[in-house]
């Protein structure tokens, strides 16, 4: 059996107890939302400017979206999710929005849509109204996604898209 001195039994002491310290606090800070995701919500509800050039870069930049669109849709320029990413607890499998005056869009034929951002969760429609905060959703609009992860159209329940056009 081990003898440990007195110092090696405080410094054994000391180390556990900064491992606990740095460990809850680090609990701590993972609870809250990162500044990207809470952005990414209030523009989903229709809070302030909605920017959806800004929004989806900056998701890039992070390496949270792929920089290279999957679909093109009426406009709308759909970017998978590259490493988690979740809306009001839900998890996104894509972003897509559209913006009128921003070269960074792919245009569509026909007539542009509104400036548009949202996100495809994986769940049903019903289940994503169900777990929204009230309050906003009369302000949003969720429904079910025409498309698969692949551009393919789909009629699945389980995607749906949530988004805020102006």
């Amino acid at each position: 059996m081990p003898v440990y001195r007195k110092d090696h039994l405080r410094l054994l002491r000391f180390v556990f107890v900064a491992l606990a310290v740095i460990l809850i606090g680090g609990l701590g800070i993972s609870a809250q939302k990162p500044a990207f995701q809470k952005s990414l919500e209030d523009q989903l509800s229709c809070v302030g400017n909605l920017e959806p050039a800004k929004a989806i870069k900056a998701l890039q930049t992070r390496s949270i979206i792929s920089k290279e669109r999957y679909l093109v849709f009426d406009s709308w320029n759909y970017f998978r999710t590259r490493k988690p990413l979740k809306v009001w607890g839900l998890q996104a499998s894509a972003v897509f929005g559209f913006e009128m005056y921003s070269d960074f869009f792919a245009r569509g034929p026909g007539t542009a849509p509104p400036n548009t951002i949202g996100v495809v969760v994986k769940s049903s429609p019903e289940k994503v109204k169900s777990s929204l905060p009230q309050d906003i959703i009369s302000k949003m609009y969720i429904e079910r996604s025409a498309f698969d992860q692949h551009g393919e159209v789909t009629d699945s329940s389980e995607l749906t898209e949530i988004s805020c056009r102006e």
